[in-house]
């Protein structure tokens, strides 16, 4: 493996045959199982005994299983296990606020939303170069989850809203997303407010 990727060679190998070629052959028990054995052997008795980005592997592999069978509590607390890990302040400023963005739409989902946003908002705020497109993501995630007719709350709106404002020249749109009654339309705002090299999204 090349020296510049930061993950031991047992637990990348591990993670590999999960995910990578032969991986994306498995069924999802086969791949729960195998991601469960290297859970174990990396997380034991509450203390993660490999480094911060071996980690962060097993974490995005038991974070998105957890996702695929809408199982939120078990998607928050893998994440939640991570933001403990004793290197955590090591990771970028970059990848530590998707962790934390991601820990917030799983909690959103686990009923917790006034800490979910209010996470998600100190992400937004906080937020450096490029850091939006992160965000945005997260909030794909949420918005996808509860449903394309979910009638989304007021605090979800208003950050749907000022995600959208914070976009170049995307004022008016964020205007208007406030009145939005539906994640659908949430989620067409957001669509619209990406700018690509070559101009707007259009629809």
């Amino acid at each position: 493996m090349p020296q510049s990727i930061p993950f031991t060679d047992w637990v990348y190998d591990a993670w590999d045959q999960l995910v990578l070629d032969k991986g994306a052959k498995l069924s999802f028990a086969e791949r729960y199982a195998g991601w469960r054995a290297l859970y174990e052997r990396c997380y034991i008795d509450g203390k993660w005994t490999i480094p911060v980005h071996d980690a962060e592997l097993v974490t995005s592999l038991g974070f998105y299983q957890g996702w695929e069978t809408r199982s939120f509590q078990d998607s928050r607390d893998r994440v939640r296990e991570l933001l403990d890990h004793p290197d955590f302040a090591q990771l970028s400023r970059w990848e530590s606020h998707d962790w934390v963005a991601k820990e917030a739409t799983a909690t959103f989902l686990c009923g917790d939303t006034g800490h979910a946003l209010g996470q998600l908002r100190r992400c937004l705020e906080t937020r450096g170069h490029g850091e939006l497109v992160l965000l945005r993501a997260s909030l794909y995630m949420l918005l996808e989850a509860l449903g394309p007719d979910h009638v989304p709350s007021e605090g979800l709106v208003a950050l749907v809203a000022d995600v959208i404002a914070a976009h170049p020249g995307r004022k008016r749109l964020a205007k208007s997303v406030r009145t939005a009654n539906t994640t659908s339309e949430l989620q067409d705002a957001l669509d619209r407010s990406y700018v690509r090299p070559n101009g707007p999204i259009t629809r």
